[in-house]
């Protein structure tokens, strides 16, 4: 819910590449907790590697911003929103791939 105001505001302002940016990084935070989570067991592995991305994002590493936070020339310079949200696909198929498999060992 936090990240709905900056989405209103590339909507208002029509700047739909920054929308589709934002919509592939809001898909892509939960798919990586997720996959991580039932990958490792545990949220810190999580927590060490979304504060990494997000750092790096913030200092303008733009082959890591899967926000669409480093701009060239008024465009986001990092990965494509479909890049980015087919990522968060297969980050959540592999959380039920994990998860589907640990429980036929039982």
């Amino acid at each position: 819910m936090t990240g709905i105001a900056p989405a209103v505001r590339m909507a208002a302002t029509a700047d739909w590449a920054g929308a589709g940016a934002w919509a592939g990084g809001a898909l892509l935070v939960p798919a990586l907790a997720l996959a991580l989570g039932v990958a490792c067991r545990t949220h810190r592995v999580f927590q060490v590697v979304y504060l990494g991305l997000w750092y790096l994002a913030v200092n303008g590493v733009a082959a890591l911003d899967y926000m669409g936070v480093v701009k060239s020339g008024g465009l986001p310079a990092g990965p494509s929103p479909l890049a980015v949200g087919g990522l968060a696909l297969l980050l959540v198929c592999a959380a039920l791939a994990i998860r589907t498999a640990r429980h036929a060992v039982r």
